[in-house]
């Protein structure tokens, strides 16, 4: 109900922007820089990324110095996966505002789904500087760091996040995972407890907790975890690495 009734507002902005609310035969000739970017932020809203980036498009034309429509727009194109072009608007977005707290966030996040891990946790310490209640932003930094396997970092940062209110199944999993390659064996299964719990179809959970079994010579939990992983993934990958685990427990 909620997602509809932001979809109902945005497509009213939409709406009244361009067709405004008195007589005037020609209202587009009436919209203003903000009035374009309102409309995007509407179509963004609406899931219409397309439309958002040619209305974010207009009010930069009109208004090249307003860094909420570069913003608006990154954010129509990371939608897009059009990443490198969302870096560079994000980019102009932080030069006219050195303290756009959301736009080194968002930037961070398009850094990483280039794989640009190093540059996603500067963006992420930039972001933290400006604003430390934010737990999404350490959630964000502690999984760059454990693609970058900074593992202690990552169990720092996924401590923060949780204790800020990020306490979903990936949260406790990707911690476990960083405590699994450090070393810390009880600690990861308890994580991965917590997971389970709240996910008890999370395939990943119930590997990482059968390796982790695996390695305190609890072979039995392990083989029942890996197996468990095994009838809910349907990646063809792990099917194959589940399998050449428990050939292995198993003895065969």
């Amino acid at each position: 109900m909620k997602r509809l009734a932001i979809a109902a507002v945005a497509l009213a902005i939409v709406l009244r922007v361009a067709f405004g609310g008195s007589d005037d035969p020609n209202p587009a000739e009436r919209l203003t820089a903000i009035d374009y970017i309102e409309r995007g932020v509407a179509r963004y809203e609406l899931g219409e990324f397309d439309q958002a980036v040619s209305e974010f498009n207009h009010a930069i034309w009109l208004a090249p110095q307003i860094a909420r429509a570069y913003y608006g727009r990154g954010n129509a194109r990371s939608s897009l996966r059009q990443y490198e072009l969302a870096i560079a608007d994000y980019d102009k977005a932080i030069r006219l505002d050195l303290r756009y707290t959301v736009a080194y966030q968002n930037r961070g996040n398009a850094h990483f789904n280039l794989e640009q891990y190093e540059l996603a946790v500067a963006d992420y310490d930039k972001a933290i500087e400006l604003d430390q209640t934010d737990g999404e932003t350490y959630r964000n930094r502690a999984t760059a760091q454990l693609n970058l396997a900074q593992y202690d970092r990552a169990v720092a940062d996924y401590d923060k996040a949780i204790d800020l209110g990020q306490t979903d199944a990936e949260a406790y999993r990707n911690r476990a995972t960083a405590q699994l390659n450090l070393g810390q064996y009880e600690r990861a299964i308890a994580d991965y407890d917590r997971a389970i719990d709240l996910d008890p179809t999370n395939a990943a959970a119930y590997r990482g907790r059968g390796l982790a079994r695996a390695i305190l010579v609890d072979t039995v939990g392990a083989i029942a975890d890996l197996e468990k992983a095994r009838s809910i993934t349907d990646d063809p990958s792990e099917v194959a690495d589940i399998d050449a685990l428990l050939r292995q427990l198993k003895g065969q």
